[in-house]
C-alpha cells in the first residue's frame, strides 16, 4: 500500500506546537482530566487494571455508544483508537483493486487516499460552494456506474461545516447497490437554530457503515476514543485487518470514554454554548472586513472554509500568517481546494481565538482588497 503524504496532518505537524495562536483545530475546546471528573459526576472508576480489553471495546463502552444511534446494539461497534482508524479500518475492508469509489469533496485526504491506495477506482464528488458545500445528488448520479462499491462521505463536513440529508444518500446508494461509508466525527455541535445532523446510521439497511469519535464534539481527542458501526462481515474484516493495527483500544481511554458518554448531555451542552459564542465572534471578524474576508456559515461542527480576497495562494497566505503573526489555519489546498480559501477552527479558547483572529485580518487587510467575489451563499 503506497500512501501519499498527508497533507493537513503534515502541515499541522510543521506549526501546531511552534506558534502561539492555533485558529485551524477541528476540535471544540479540550476538557482538562479534572474537568471531566468533575462533569461525570463521579463516573470514573478508580480500580482500573491496566491490561487488554476486548478487541472490539469492552461491552460498557459499546453499549454507551450504542445508545447514541437508534435501534443500534452493543454488538454493532467496534471501538478503535480515533476515528482515524475506524475510517481506515473500514477502507482497507472495502476497498479493492478495480472497485468504483467515490468521495465526496473536499474532504479529510484519508477518505479519499486510502481508497486509492488499496488500488480503486477513485471518482471525486465535488461539492460547490455556491451551493452552500451541500452535496447535489443530481451530481452523483452520473458518477454511481454499474462497480461502484463504496460512496464515502463526512458531513457534517470537514473543512466547510456543511451538512447533507443523509437518509436520502443512503436510499440513492441503496438504489445502485453501493455501500454508504458515513464519517460523522463533527456530528453534535449544530450552529444555533441548527439541530444536530441525524446519522445515516437511522437510514437502517444492511449497507450503512458509520464512524464517530469523542475528539470533536466532546473536546476529548487525546482519549483516541473512536468507533465503527457496520454490518456484521464489514466489522468481522475490520477486526482481521486491526489485528494488524492496534490490536484493541487502551484501557484507561475506555473508562474515561465510558464517563464521558454517561456525561454527554453536559459536557455538550457546555461545549455548544462555548462554540455558539466563539462563533459570533469569528463571524463579527469577518463582517468588519469589508468582503477581504468571508465563509458560507458552517450549520455544525467548529471548523468553517475563509476566503480571502488576495491574489496569494492559500499557501503563502497561511505561511505567512504563521510566519510573521504566529497564528495557525488549514490552507485550502490540503484539501484540494483552489484559490486563498483555508480551514480555520472556533473551538478552542476565546482569548487565543480572539488574538488569532485580530492577526488574521490585520494580514487580510495587509495583502487584500475589497472582495472580488460576490457574497457568500446565504451569507
Amino acid at each position: 500500500m503506497q500512501l501519499a503524504p498527508f497533507g493537513v496532518e503534515r502541515w499541522l505537524a510543521r506549526y501546531e506546537f511552534a506558534v502561539p495562536y492555533n485558529i485551524a483545530e477541528s476540535c471544540a475546546r479540550p476538557l482538562s482530566l479534572a474537568e471531566l471528573a468533575e462533569l461525570a459526576g463521579g463516573g470514573l472508576a478508580g480500580d482500573l487494571r491496566l491490561g487488554y480489553v476486548d478487541a472490539a471495546g469492552g461491552p460498557r463502552l459499546r453499549a454507551a455508544i450504542a445508545g447514541l444511534y437508534p435501534g443500534a446494539v452493543a454488538d454493532d461497534v467496534v471501538v478503535t483508537v480515533g476515528a482515524i482508524e475506524a475510517n481506515f479500518l473500514a477502507l482497507a475492508a472495502l476497498c479493492g483493486p478495480g472497485d468504483r469509489v467515490v468521495v465526496a469533496v473536499p474532504a479529510y485526504q484519508q477518505l479519499h487516499e486510502v481508497a486509492r491506495a488499496q488500488g480503486a477506482d477513485v471518482a471525486l464528488w465535488p461539492l460547490r460552494r455556491e451551493d452552500g458545500w451541500r452535496p447535489d445528488l443530481d451530481a452523483l448520479r452520473p458518477l454511481l456506474r454499474r462497480r461502484t462499491k463504496v460512496v464515502v462521505v463526512n458531513f457534517p463536513n470537514n473543512p466547510t461545516g456543511a451538512t447533507a440529508d443523509l437518509r436520502a444518500l443512503a436510499a440513492l446508494c441503496a438504489e445502485h447497490g453501493a455501500i454508504l461509508h458515513s464519517d460523522e466525527v463533527y456530528r453534535g455541535l449544530p450552529a444555533p437554530g441548527h439541530v444536530p445532523q441525524p446519522s445515516a446510521w437511522a437510514a437502517g439497511g444492511p449497507a450503512v457503515a458509520v464512524v464517530g469519535s469523542l475528539s470533536k464534539a466532546y473536546g476529548l481527542p487525546g482519549l483516541r476514543v473512536g468507533w465503527l458501526l457496520a454490518p456484521p462481515a464489514l466489522r468481522a474484516r475490520a477486526q482481521e485487518i486491526r489485528d494488524y493495527t492496534s490490536i484493541c483500544p487502551p484501557a484507561p481511554s475506555e473508562a474515561l470514554a465510558v464517563a464521558a458518554l454517561g456525561a454527554r448531555d453536559v459536557i455538550l451542552d457546555r461545549q455548544r454554548r462555548h462554540a455558539a459564542a466563539n462563533r459570533a465572534m469569528v463571524e463579527a471578524a469577518l463582517a468588519a472586513t469589508d468582503g477581504r474576508l468571508d465563509w458560507v456559515a458552517p450549520e455544525e461542527g467548529v471548523v468553517g472554509c475563509v476566503r480571502c480576497a488576495c491574489d496569494l495562494s492559500a499557501r503563502d497566505f497561511a505561511t505567512r500568517l504563521a510566519e510573521e503573526r504566529g497564528t495557525l489555519v488549514v490552507p485550502g489546498d490540503c484539501f484540494g481546494l483552489e484559490g486563498c480559501c483555508f480551514r480555520l477552527g472556533f473551538g478552542y479558547e476565546r482569548e487565543r481565538l480572539a488574538a488569532g483572529l485580530e492577526r488574521l485580518v490585520a494580514l487580510a487587510a495587509e495583502v487584500g482588497g475589497r472582495a472580488r467575489h460576490g457574497p457568500a451563499p446565504g451569507g
